[in-house]
């Protein structure tokens, strides 16, 4: 399907949706777009009904599912575009403490410095990822403090 957008702005259009969404629900939009979204290559139909109030607020028609995440791919903590990266991928098991898992939910979540593969297969050695530069320096942050406890 086509688009038809007026000259509006990517803070523009974010502006409208955070407006109708409300900041929870707005922020939930983004993490459900920049994840699980991405595998089904579609939003959810809550998403469907926040995004097409957004629309008519603004008047515009934003139906390929490609270019509505391009317009969101943001980072809901920091407020700043996720950026491309190929990082390594690191494969086996792993073990993460509840406090990090709570840093990272609040400060840190798309830092993705590493892509966790699986623990029985081996084939990639680098994945493409989304990061936030903001996440991964809250992460370092987080790392250097944690270590000096």
């Amino acid at each position: 399907m086509t688009s038809a957008v007026p000259p509006y702005n990517a803070s523009e259009i974010r502006a409208a949706l955070l407006t109708v969404a409300g900041r929870d629900k707005y922020r939930q939009f983004l993490v459900a777009l920049n994840g699980p979204c991405q595998a089904k290559g579609r939003l959810y139909f809550w998403q469907e009904l926040l995004w097409g109030k957004a629309q008519e607020r603004l008047g515009i028609r934003v139906y390929d599912f490609k270019e509505v995440s391009a317009l969101f791919r943001i980072c809901h903590v920091h407020d700043v575009e996720l950026q491309q990266d190929r990082v390594p991928v690191v494969y086996g098991t792993y073990q993460v403490t509840g406090s990090y898992i709570e840093a990272m939910e609040a400060s840190f979540p798309y830092a993705n410095d590493v892509f966790h593969g699986p623990c029985w297969e081996e084939r990639e050695k680098a994945r493409q990822v989304l990061f936030c530069s903001l996440c991964r320096t809250a992460k370092k942050r987080w790392e250097s403090l944690t270590a000096s406890r």
